[in-house]
């Protein structure tokens, strides 16, 4: 596993941003989240060592953009850059997550086609609202990887029009990851989450199970919660503790 931060800092875009890890660390730190800046590990998928070798090794899946948004409108102008890095390191696997769903098509580089083997997206949503608008959009977008990552999850969620949606409009099943603070925990809406996930697990045959993560649901202040949706396995599975911040 690996970690690339092309650019760091961001703004709030919806009600899932309010308790935001990153702006919470940088308050501490005295540091304006929302500029954003380009970092000294810009060029990381290319780098090297001095013996020639890759600094990022062959084979490894690549985490990209979790201390910004991808899609984020002030990274506009060293996107493609990256893309093309993306691009160049076909033996790695990138994956991001954005709440920018709907500017995706702007952002893609013109030989995306139907995407590109080696780069996941993640959808996040925190609530219905966010999931009716955003993931109506992600599921007609041309990607061949899809993440939905509902973090962090602040209310009750029906996603059983979209998990069939996004499971069958793909070359690779899909992985559903949900996560959200106990203080925020109802548990009959949570009940009525884990039922449509078993709902959803007749109506499409590439979803196969959910499981909930060992420290379950507790009602410690600022303790998090994470439920594994996963729709078959991915051919580079990330870890899920990257999700769980």
């Amino acid at each position: 596993m690996a970690m690339w931060n092309p650019w760091r800092g961001c703004r709030r875009y919806s009600e899932g941003c309010r308790y935001c890890y990153l702006h919470k660390s940088d308050l501490k730190k005295g540091i304006d989240t929302e500029h954003v800046i380009k970092t000294r590990n810009f060029y990381a998928p290319i780098a090297k060592k001095r013996s020639g070798a890759d600094t990022i090794v062959s084979g490894q899946v690549v985490y990209l953009c979790f201390s910004s948004d991808f899609l984020i409108e002030d990274a506009d102008s060293w996107r493609n850059e990256c893309w093309q890095m993306i691009k160049a390191r076909s033996d790695l696997h990138f994956i991001f997550l954005t709440k920018r769903i709907e500017r995706f098509m702007d952002c893609v580089p013109p030989d995306w086609g139907n995407g590109y083997d080696n780069v996941t997206v993640g959808c996040t949503v925190e609530n219905q609202a966010c999931a009716d608008v955003r993931l109506s959009i992600f599921h007609q977008l041309p990607i061949k990887h899809k993440n939905i990552i509902c973090q962090p999850l602040l209310d009750a969620v029906d996603l059983t029009p979209y998990l069939e949606s996004v499971a069958n409009r793909i070359e690779t099943p899909a992985l559903l990851i949900t996560a959200g603070y106990c203080a925020s925990v109802n548990s009959a809406w949570h009940r009525a989450f884990i039922s449509s996930l078993d709902n959803a697990a007749h109506i499409s045959s590439k979803m196969t199970e959910h499981t909930l993560c060992p420290y379950g649901f507790r009602a410690a202040r600022q303790r998090k919660q994470t439920l594994i949706f996963n729709c078959g396995e991915l051919s580079q599975p990330p870890h899920p503790n990257i999700y769980t911040h």
